[in-house]
Protein backbone atom coordinates (compact mmCIF):
# COMPACT_ATOMS: atom_id res chain seq x y z
CA UNK A 1 0.00 0.00 0.00
CA UNK A 2 1.15 3.24 -1.08
CA UNK A 3 2.22 5.46 2.00
CA UNK A 4 1.51 9.66 1.39
CA UNK A 5 5.39 11.15 1.29
CA UNK A 6 3.81 14.50 1.62
CA UNK A 7 1.98 14.04 4.28
CA UNK A 8 4.20 12.86 6.45
CA UNK A 9 6.66 15.39 5.65
CA UNK A 10 4.00 18.05 7.22
CA UNK A 11 3.88 16.00 10.29
CA UNK A 12 8.25 16.14 10.57
CA UNK A 13 8.15 19.67 8.13
CA UNK A 14 12.26 19.15 8.84
CA UNK A 15 13.01 15.82 7.93
CA UNK A 16 12.86 16.63 3.81
CA UNK A 17 11.57 12.83 3.67
CA UNK A 18 12.01 11.61 -0.20
CA UNK A 19 10.33 7.95 0.26
CA UNK A 20 8.70 5.55 2.91
CA UNK A 21 7.72 2.15 2.91
CA UNK A 22 6.12 -0.29 5.61
CA UNK A 23 7.60 -2.04 7.58
CA UNK A 24 7.53 -6.17 8.65
CA UNK A 25 5.46 -5.15 11.70
CA UNK A 26 3.03 -2.64 10.87
CA UNK A 27 4.65 0.55 11.20
CA UNK A 28 6.71 2.92 8.44
CA UNK A 29 10.20 3.40 7.21
CA UNK A 30 10.59 6.83 5.98
CA UNK A 31 13.84 8.01 4.19
CA UNK A 32 15.41 11.66 4.52
CA UNK A 33 17.20 13.09 1.61
CA UNK A 34 20.75 13.11 3.59
CA UNK A 35 20.20 9.15 3.85
CA UNK A 36 18.72 9.19 7.31
CA UNK A 37 16.06 6.64 8.22
CA UNK A 38 13.25 7.78 10.37
CA UNK A 39 11.30 4.72 12.27
CA UNK A 40 7.71 5.63 12.53
CA UNK A 41 4.59 3.87 13.87
CA UNK A 42 1.39 3.32 10.88
CA UNK A 43 0.25 6.66 11.28
CA UNK A 44 3.34 8.12 10.72
CA UNK A 45 4.30 9.31 14.45
CA UNK A 46 7.27 8.78 16.52
CA UNK A 47 5.29 7.49 19.98
CA UNK A 48 3.74 3.65 20.90
CA UNK A 49 4.88 0.73 18.42
CA UNK A 50 7.14 2.00 16.02
CA UNK A 51 9.31 0.32 13.39
CA UNK A 52 12.94 -1.49 14.10
CA UNK A 53 15.31 1.11 13.89
CA UNK A 54 18.77 -0.50 12.41
CA UNK A 55 21.13 2.25 11.21
CA UNK A 56 21.34 4.74 8.64
CA UNK A 57 23.40 6.12 6.02
CA UNK A 58 23.68 9.82 7.12
CA UNK A 59 24.51 7.80 10.50
CA UNK A 60 27.54 6.33 8.98
CA UNK A 61 31.75 7.43 9.85
CA UNK A 62 32.51 10.09 7.25
CA UNK A 63 35.06 7.51 5.46
CA UNK A 64 31.47 5.35 4.46
CA UNK A 65 29.91 8.13 2.86
CA UNK A 66 32.67 9.76 0.38
CA UNK A 67 31.89 10.64 -2.72
CA UNK A 68 28.88 12.21 -4.58
CA UNK A 69 27.25 9.33 -3.73
CA UNK A 70 23.16 10.30 -3.00
CA UNK A 71 20.29 7.87 -1.45
CA UNK A 72 17.28 7.83 -3.49
CA UNK A 73 15.34 4.85 -2.20
CA UNK A 74 14.93 2.31 0.59
CA UNK A 75 13.82 -0.83 -0.26
CA UNK A 76 13.11 -3.77 2.69
CA UNK A 77 15.35 -6.99 3.13
CA UNK A 78 13.47 -9.98 3.32
CA UNK A 79 16.42 -11.84 4.25
CA UNK A 80 17.68 -9.96 7.44
CA UNK A 81 14.73 -8.44 8.33
CA UNK A 82 16.19 -5.30 7.78
CA UNK A 83 16.41 -2.67 4.56
CA UNK A 84 18.40 -1.46 1.99
CA UNK A 85 19.37 2.24 0.98
CA UNK A 86 19.53 2.34 -2.73
CA UNK A 87 21.83 4.92 -4.13
CA UNK A 88 22.21 6.88 -7.20
CA UNK A 89 25.38 4.97 -8.82
CA UNK A 90 24.45 1.44 -9.26
CA UNK A 91 26.15 -1.39 -7.17
CA UNK A 92 26.80 1.29 -4.23
CA UNK A 93 23.97 -0.15 -2.15
CA UNK A 94 23.68 -0.05 2.04
CA UNK A 95 22.41 -2.54 3.31
CA UNK A 96 21.43 -2.53 7.05
CA UNK A 97 20.97 -5.91 9.02
CA UNK A 98 17.75 -7.11 11.20
CA UNK A 99 17.43 -9.54 13.82
CA UNK A 100 14.91 -11.69 11.56
CA UNK A 101 13.83 -12.64 8.46
CA UNK A 102 10.74 -10.86 7.50
CA UNK A 103 8.82 -14.18 6.94
CA UNK A 104 9.64 -14.85 10.57
CA UNK A 105 8.94 -11.38 12.11
CA UNK A 106 5.27 -11.27 10.83
CA UNK A 107 4.01 -14.01 8.53
CA UNK A 108 1.39 -11.65 7.07
CA UNK A 109 2.66 -7.96 7.52
CA UNK A 110 -0.31 -4.95 8.20
CA UNK A 111 0.37 -2.55 5.62
CA UNK A 112 1.46 0.59 6.75
CA UNK A 113 -2.23 3.03 6.48
CA UNK A 114 -1.23 6.66 5.76
CA UNK A 115 -1.09 9.23 8.57
CA UNK A 116 -4.48 10.87 9.14
CA UNK A 117 -4.23 14.26 8.79
CA UNK A 118 -7.22 16.21 10.78
CA UNK A 119 -8.28 19.72 8.94
CA UNK A 120 -9.70 22.55 10.70
CA UNK A 121 -11.65 25.63 10.13
CA UNK A 122 -8.25 27.96 9.83
CA UNK A 123 -7.06 25.22 6.71
CA UNK A 124 -10.56 25.90 5.05
CA UNK A 125 -10.19 29.74 5.76
CA UNK A 126 -6.71 29.81 4.36
CA UNK A 127 -8.18 27.62 1.19
CA UNK A 128 -11.22 29.57 0.06
CA UNK A 129 -8.76 32.98 0.61
CA UNK A 130 -6.04 31.66 -1.89
CA UNK A 131 -9.67 30.83 -3.98
CA UNK A 132 -10.94 34.03 -4.05
CA UNK A 133 -7.34 35.40 -4.83
CA UNK A 134 -7.15 33.72 -8.03
CA UNK A 135 -11.05 33.66 -8.68
CA UNK A 136 -12.13 30.91 -8.02
CA UNK A 137 -14.28 31.37 -4.69
CA UNK A 138 -17.57 29.78 -6.56
CA UNK A 139 -15.55 26.49 -6.57
CA UNK A 140 -14.53 26.65 -2.77
CA UNK A 141 -16.89 23.35 -2.08
CA UNK A 142 -15.17 20.80 -4.41
CA UNK A 143 -11.59 22.33 -4.01
CA UNK A 144 -12.01 21.67 -0.57
CA UNK A 145 -13.22 18.19 -1.02
CA UNK A 146 -9.66 17.79 -3.34
CA UNK A 147 -7.65 19.38 -0.52
CA UNK A 148 -8.77 16.58 2.64
CA UNK A 149 -8.53 13.72 0.31
CA UNK A 150 -5.26 11.59 0.91
CA UNK A 151 -5.45 10.25 -2.85
CA UNK A 152 -5.80 13.96 -3.92
CA UNK A 153 -4.14 17.07 -2.92
CA UNK A 154 -4.02 16.37 0.99
CA UNK A 155 -3.21 19.10 2.32
CA UNK A 156 -0.91 20.98 -0.77
CA UNK A 157 -2.99 24.13 -1.61
CA UNK A 158 -0.94 24.41 -4.99
CA UNK A 159 -1.90 20.87 -6.05
CA UNK A 160 -5.84 22.26 -5.66
CA UNK A 161 -5.07 25.30 -8.07
CA UNK A 162 -3.45 22.13 -10.75
CA UNK A 163 -6.35 20.19 -10.63
CA UNK A 164 -9.36 22.44 -10.79
CA UNK A 165 -8.48 23.39 -14.43
CA UNK A 166 -8.83 19.54 -15.46
CA UNK A 167 -12.66 19.50 -13.71
CA UNK A 168 -16.08 19.64 -15.43
CA UNK A 169 -17.27 22.58 -12.78
CA UNK A 170 -14.06 24.58 -13.71
CA UNK A 171 -15.16 24.42 -17.47
CA UNK A 172 -18.32 25.44 -16.69
CA UNK A 173 -17.59 28.24 -14.76
CA UNK A 174 -15.23 29.37 -16.96
CA UNK A 175 -16.70 28.70 -20.73
CA UNK A 176 -13.41 29.25 -23.09
CA UNK A 177 -10.69 29.82 -20.23
CA UNK A 178 -9.19 26.35 -21.19
CA UNK A 179 -9.12 27.03 -24.93
CA UNK A 180 -7.54 30.17 -24.49
CA UNK A 181 -4.73 28.72 -21.85
CA UNK A 182 -4.35 25.61 -24.74
CA UNK A 183 -4.00 28.43 -27.63
CA UNK A 184 -1.03 30.49 -25.46
CA UNK A 185 -3.37 33.22 -24.36
CA UNK A 186 -3.03 32.63 -20.43
CA UNK A 187 -6.07 34.48 -18.96
CA UNK A 188 -6.78 33.89 -15.27
CA UNK A 189 -10.28 33.43 -13.81
CA UNK A 190 -10.53 36.84 -11.78
CA UNK A 191 -9.31 38.12 -15.62
CA UNK A 192 -12.43 36.10 -16.73
CA UNK A 193 -14.65 36.92 -14.13
CA UNK A 194 -13.78 40.83 -14.91
CA UNK A 195 -15.10 40.24 -18.45
CA UNK A 196 -18.10 38.82 -17.25
CA UNK A 197 -19.08 41.61 -14.73
CA UNK A 198 -18.21 44.29 -17.11
CA UNK A 199 -21.03 42.48 -19.72
CA UNK A 200 -24.05 41.94 -16.60
CA UNK A 201 -23.30 45.73 -15.76
CA UNK A 202 -24.20 46.50 -19.46
CA UNK A 203 -26.84 43.89 -19.60
CA UNK A 204 -28.89 45.62 -16.47
CA UNK A 205 -27.68 49.15 -18.19
CA UNK A 206 -29.22 48.39 -21.21
CA UNK A 207 -32.14 46.59 -19.59
CA UNK A 208 -31.37 43.56 -21.57
CA UNK A 209 -33.62 40.48 -19.97
CA UNK A 210 -31.91 37.51 -17.89
CA UNK A 211 -30.08 35.42 -19.50
CA UNK A 212 -29.55 37.31 -22.80
CA UNK A 213 -25.78 37.18 -22.17
CA UNK A 214 -24.63 34.02 -20.71
CA UNK A 215 -21.62 32.39 -19.12
CA UNK A 216 -21.14 30.67 -22.59
CA UNK A 217 -21.57 33.36 -24.48
CA UNK A 218 -18.98 34.94 -22.51
CA UNK A 219 -16.46 31.98 -23.17
CA UNK A 220 -17.37 32.80 -27.37
CA UNK A 221 -16.26 36.31 -26.60
CA UNK A 222 -13.38 35.83 -24.93
CA UNK A 223 -12.08 33.17 -27.54
CA UNK A 224 -13.44 35.33 -30.46
CA UNK A 225 -11.19 37.82 -28.75
CA UNK A 226 -14.36 40.29 -28.56
CA UNK A 227 -13.30 43.08 -25.82
CA UNK A 228 -16.07 44.47 -23.80
CA UNK A 229 -15.45 47.87 -25.01
CA UNK A 230 -16.88 46.02 -28.62
CA UNK A 231 -19.42 44.22 -27.25
CA UNK A 232 -21.06 47.15 -25.34
CA UNK A 233 -21.12 48.80 -28.72
CA UNK A 234 -23.00 46.10 -30.72
CA UNK A 235 -25.73 46.59 -27.73
CA UNK A 236 -25.57 50.37 -28.58
CA UNK A 237 -25.95 49.85 -31.70
CA UNK A 238 -29.11 47.03 -31.29
CA UNK A 239 -30.61 49.81 -29.17
CA UNK A 240 -30.31 52.78 -31.92
CA UNK A 241 -32.19 49.98 -34.53
CA UNK A 242 -35.11 49.93 -32.10
CA UNK A 243 -35.36 53.68 -32.89
CA UNK A 244 -35.25 53.69 -36.42
CA UNK A 245 -37.81 50.51 -36.97
CA UNK A 246 -41.11 50.59 -37.61
CA UNK A 247 -42.60 52.58 -35.42
CA UNK A 248 -46.38 50.60 -35.58
CA UNK A 249 -44.36 46.76 -34.67
CA UNK A 250 -42.19 48.62 -31.87
CA UNK A 251 -45.66 50.30 -30.35
CA UNK A 252 -47.51 46.75 -30.54
CA UNK A 253 -44.67 45.22 -28.68
CA UNK A 254 -44.69 47.81 -25.98
CA UNK A 255 -48.12 46.90 -25.52
CA UNK A 256 -47.28 43.43 -25.04
CA UNK A 257 -45.23 44.78 -22.21
CA UNK A 258 -41.95 44.41 -23.36
CA UNK A 259 -39.43 46.96 -22.69
CA UNK A 260 -37.09 49.19 -24.40
CA UNK A 261 -34.20 46.48 -23.27
CA UNK A 262 -35.99 43.57 -24.48
CA UNK A 263 -36.73 45.07 -27.97
CA UNK A 264 -32.67 46.03 -28.32
CA UNK A 265 -32.08 42.41 -26.71
CA UNK A 266 -34.29 40.95 -29.95
CA UNK A 267 -32.14 43.50 -32.56
CA UNK A 268 -28.96 42.16 -31.22
CA UNK A 269 -29.79 38.53 -31.38
CA UNK A 270 -33.09 37.73 -32.48
CA UNK A 271 -32.40 33.69 -31.98
CA UNK A 272 -31.04 34.35 -28.55
CA UNK A 273 -33.97 36.94 -27.76
CA UNK A 274 -37.48 35.87 -28.83
CA UNK A 275 -37.74 31.89 -26.47
CA UNK A 276 -36.80 34.81 -23.41
CA UNK A 277 -39.78 37.44 -24.75
CA UNK A 278 -41.59 34.15 -25.11
CA UNK A 279 -41.20 33.17 -21.29
CA UNK A 280 -41.91 36.52 -20.74
CA UNK A 281 -44.87 37.02 -22.23
CA UNK A 282 -46.17 33.64 -20.93
CA UNK A 283 -45.58 35.20 -17.20
CA UNK A 284 -47.26 38.48 -17.95
CA UNK A 285 -50.14 36.05 -19.03
CA UNK A 286 -50.44 33.91 -16.36
CA UNK A 287 -49.97 36.55 -14.00
CA UNK A 288 -53.21 38.23 -15.31
CA UNK A 289 -54.84 34.64 -15.09
CA UNK A 290 -53.85 34.91 -11.27
CA UNK A 291 -55.36 38.19 -10.67
CA UNK A 292 -58.89 37.04 -12.01
CA UNK A 293 -58.36 34.20 -9.56
CA UNK A 294 -57.35 36.04 -6.69
CA UNK A 295 -60.73 38.52 -7.33
CA UNK A 296 -62.74 35.80 -7.60
CA UNK A 297 -63.83 36.49 -11.09
CA UNK A 298 -62.75 33.56 -12.84
CA UNK A 299 -60.81 31.31 -10.94
CA UNK A 300 -59.97 29.03 -14.23
CA UNK A 301 -59.73 32.38 -16.66
CA UNK A 302 -58.21 30.54 -20.16
CA UNK A 303 -54.46 31.33 -21.29
CA UNK A 304 -56.50 32.68 -24.35
CA UNK A 305 -58.32 35.02 -22.76
CA UNK A 306 -54.86 36.58 -20.64
CA UNK A 307 -52.91 36.71 -24.06
CA UNK A 308 -55.77 38.32 -25.32
CA UNK A 309 -55.79 41.05 -22.12
CA UNK A 310 -52.26 41.00 -22.79
CA UNK A 311 -52.53 42.13 -26.75
CA UNK A 312 -54.52 44.67 -25.66
CA UNK A 313 -52.07 46.35 -22.86
CA UNK A 314 -53.43 45.21 -20.08
CA UNK A 315 -50.73 44.29 -17.23
CA UNK A 316 -51.31 42.74 -14.08
CA UNK A 317 -52.33 45.58 -12.22
CA UNK A 318 -54.76 46.89 -14.34
CA UNK A 319 -55.81 43.76 -14.67
CA UNK A 320 -56.67 43.01 -11.26
CA UNK A 321 -58.54 46.05 -10.77
CA UNK A 322 -60.86 45.40 -13.91
CA UNK A 323 -61.40 42.38 -12.73
CA UNK A 324 -63.02 43.53 -8.97
CA UNK A 325 -65.04 45.34 -10.92
CA UNK A 326 -66.59 42.48 -12.98
CA UNK A 327 -66.48 40.23 -10.20
CA UNK A 328 -68.61 43.00 -8.48
CA UNK A 329 -71.21 42.54 -11.08
CA UNK A 330 -71.55 38.64 -11.47
CA UNK A 331 -75.41 39.28 -10.51
CA UNK A 332 -76.09 41.51 -13.33
CA UNK A 333 -74.46 39.05 -15.37
CA UNK A 334 -76.79 36.11 -14.30
CA UNK A 335 -79.66 35.80 -16.35
CA UNK A 336 -83.24 36.29 -15.44
CA UNK A 337 -85.67 34.10 -17.09
CA UNK A 338 -87.05 36.60 -19.21
CA UNK A 339 -83.62 37.42 -20.26
CA UNK A 340 -82.59 33.91 -21.66
CA UNK A 341 -85.71 33.48 -23.36
CA UNK A 342 -84.84 36.70 -25.82
CA UNK A 343 -81.26 35.65 -25.89
CA UNK A 344 -79.94 38.44 -23.97
CA UNK A 345 -76.65 36.65 -22.73
CA UNK A 346 -73.68 38.87 -21.65
CA UNK A 347 -70.79 35.97 -22.22
CA UNK A 348 -67.18 36.29 -20.55
CA UNK A 349 -65.73 37.34 -23.71
CA UNK A 350 -68.42 39.97 -23.83
CA UNK A 351 -67.69 41.38 -20.33
CA UNK A 352 -63.61 41.47 -21.45
CA UNK A 353 -64.22 43.49 -23.88
CA UNK A 354 -66.46 45.77 -22.35
CA UNK A 355 -64.21 46.37 -19.02
CA UNK A 356 -61.11 46.77 -20.49
CA UNK A 357 -62.21 49.24 -23.40
CA UNK A 358 -62.26 46.63 -26.59
CA UNK A 359 -66.01 46.23 -26.97
CA UNK A 360 -67.99 49.59 -26.95
CA UNK A 361 -71.14 47.34 -28.00
CA UNK A 362 -70.79 45.43 -25.24
CA UNK A 363 -70.59 48.03 -22.81
CA UNK A 364 -73.86 49.68 -24.41
CA UNK A 365 -75.36 46.21 -23.98
CA UNK A 366 -74.42 46.08 -20.45
CA UNK A 367 -75.45 49.23 -19.61
CA UNK A 368 -78.88 48.60 -20.91
CA UNK A 369 -79.13 45.83 -18.64
CA UNK A 370 -78.43 47.83 -15.62
CA UNK A 371 -80.72 50.60 -16.57
CA UNK A 372 -83.65 47.90 -17.61
CA UNK A 373 -83.08 45.78 -14.32
CA UNK A 374 -83.22 49.29 -12.07
CA UNK A 375 -86.36 50.02 -14.04
CA UNK A 376 -88.32 46.37 -13.37
CA UNK A 377 -87.06 47.05 -9.39
CA UNK A 378 -88.58 50.39 -9.11
CA UNK A 379 -91.62 49.19 -10.72
CA UNK A 380 -92.21 46.35 -8.71
CA UNK A 381 -91.58 43.82 -11.15
CA UNK A 382 -89.14 41.27 -12.98
CA UNK A 383 -85.87 39.79 -10.96
CA UNK A 384 -83.85 42.33 -8.82
CA UNK A 385 -80.14 42.05 -9.06
CA UNK A 386 -77.72 42.10 -6.30
CA UNK A 387 -74.59 44.50 -6.87
CA UNK A 388 -73.39 47.28 -5.22
CA UNK A 389 -69.71 48.65 -4.19
CA UNK A 390 -67.43 49.31 -7.86
CA UNK A 391 -68.52 51.08 -10.51
CA UNK A 392 -67.65 50.64 -14.01
CA UNK A 393 -68.07 49.43 -17.35
CA UNK A 394 -70.05 52.85 -18.95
Amino acid sequence: MAIDVRALQRMHPTWNIIRAIPAPNGGIWALGADGGVFALNAQGGTDGQTAPYFGSYAALHPDDRRGNRQIIDIQADPNTGGYTLVSNIPGQNYTFIGDRRIEEQQAQPTPATAPQITFTDADLNTLTALLNQHGLGDLVDSAWNYYKDPQGAAGDANAVLSWLPTTQQYKDQFPGLVELQQQGRAWTPAQWNTYYNQMQEAAVTYGLPPGMISREDIGKMVVGRVSPQEAIGRIQAAGQSVFNADPTVVGQMRRLGFTDGDLTAFYLDPDKAAPLLELKAQEGQARIAAAAQRTGYDPALGLGSAQRLQQWGVDEAEAEQGFATLSDLHPLFANTAGETMIGEEITSEEQLGAQFGQNTAAQREITQRRQSRAAQFQGGGGAASGGGGRTGLG
